[in-house]
């Protein structure tokens, strides 16, 4: 049975697509039957309880997360706002800068004119 499915899987992975290969592996699957089971004893009980009061918690958790975010309106994008602020705040800030640039260079040249004509003597 072995070899069978390792020549099929083979022959099937260098003919078929994928699709095909599974469908056809599920197929020669399906004919061979496999069970098992424990009998139910503490611990494995004790696991599935764990595992089901796990998965009630979670459910809660998410519960408390949306009505989190409907009682606070506004916090659906809170990560992309507080980049947009932090962006705005920092365009402000290079404002700013270039300003006091632009202020302290006409405050340096003081009374020197601006060249308004560009001239060269020749003579």
């Amino acid at each position: 049975m072995l070899v069978g499915a390792v020549l099929f899987l083979g022959i099937g992975a260098l003919t078929s697509t994928p699709a095909s290969l599974e469908r056809g592996a599920s197929d020669m699957f399906a004919a061979v039957g496999v069970s098992m089971a424990v009998a139910p004893n503490p611990y494995n009980s004790v696991a599935d309880q764990l595992s089901t009061k796990e998965k009630q918690l979670d459910k809660r958790e998410a519960e408390l997360g949306v009505k989190e975010n409907a009682a606070t309106p506004g916090t659906q994008n809170s990560q992309s706002a507080r980049y947009g602020f932090y962006s705005l705040c920092m365009s402000a800030a290079l404002f700013a800068l270039v300003a006091i640039n632009f202020y302290y260079d006409a405050r340096r040249r003081g009374g020197v004119e601006p060249a308004r004509k560009f001239s060269i003597d020749l003579r």
